[in-house]
């Protein structure tokens, strides 16, 4: 992928995310256009990396990675670290790179496309005598898809409506209970990395919280629990 589109503009340096053939390639872009038309130009250049992807579902990230021997890029997992944040369609490239527009040596961008893949998906329902269980090759889009499966895996337990449980879980660096809602969906835009980033497994599963039995606090903008 080292093909450069030739258009009146600026450049920005790019790299598929787990693409293990892959390498840099850059794009040339008017500094007027969009991050949409950034993603339609990239998938219009290279078609046989994005053969049958709909545009829509590819993610941007933007990131700040050097783009030099050490090859950093190639190991870097966008989903699970904080520096790199989900670009939105609307945003205009002269807004998102101020300082990166023709910066040759940095990468500024890391295309993510979508994920098929099922997860394990370790919960505990919070009440007594509930244990861990593994709901198995879970392969839903959102959050909301997980509590369904949830629910439904577990009827006896589950009696309200699944939009009203609260999923949360143990961050183990900071020991905080954080919920799992379709922000931090969006954050790491797949259920694999957020099993990754939260370290979710048998010892470390989902609480699944009933209505009546949560109470919220808001702390910088993230709601956790009031034990």
């Amino acid at each position: 992928m080292s093909r450069k589109l030739r258009v009146r503009g600026t450049t920005l340096w790019c790299v598929v995310y787990n693409d293990p053939g892959g390498r840099p390639f850059s794009v040339n872009i008017d500094k007027t256009s969009t991050v949409e038309f950034v993603k339609s130009t990239i998938t219009r250049i290279y078609p046989h990396t994005f053969q049958g992807i709909d545009v829509k579902n590819i993610v941007l990230w933007k990131v700040h990675l050097p783009h030099d021997e050490t090859a950093t890029w190639k190991t870097f997992d966008p989903t699970t670290t904080t520096t790199a944040t989900i670009l939105r369609e609307s945003d205009s490239v002269t807004k998102v790179f101020p300082n990166s527009l023709g910066d040759n040596e940095y990468i500024s961008i890391i295309v993510q496309r979508p994920t098929m893949s099922s997860s394990n998906i370790w919960y505990r329902v919070d009440l007594p005598n509930c244990q861990a269980t593994k709901l198995r090759n879970f392969s839903g889009k959102d959050i909301d898809d997980l509590r369904f499966a949830i629910k439904t895996s577990k009827p006896d337990d589950i009696t309200c409506d699944h939009d009203r449980l609260a999923l949360l879980v143990v961050h183990l660096n900071s020991g905080d209970d954080t919920e799992l809602d379709e922000n931090c969906f969006e954050k790491h835009n797949s259920f694999n990395a957020l099993v990754r980033y939260y370290q979710i497994d048998k010892f470390n599963p989902i609480k699944v919280k009933l209505p009546g039995n949560f109470h919220y606090i808001s702390i910088n903008n993230h709601r956790r629990i009031d034990q």
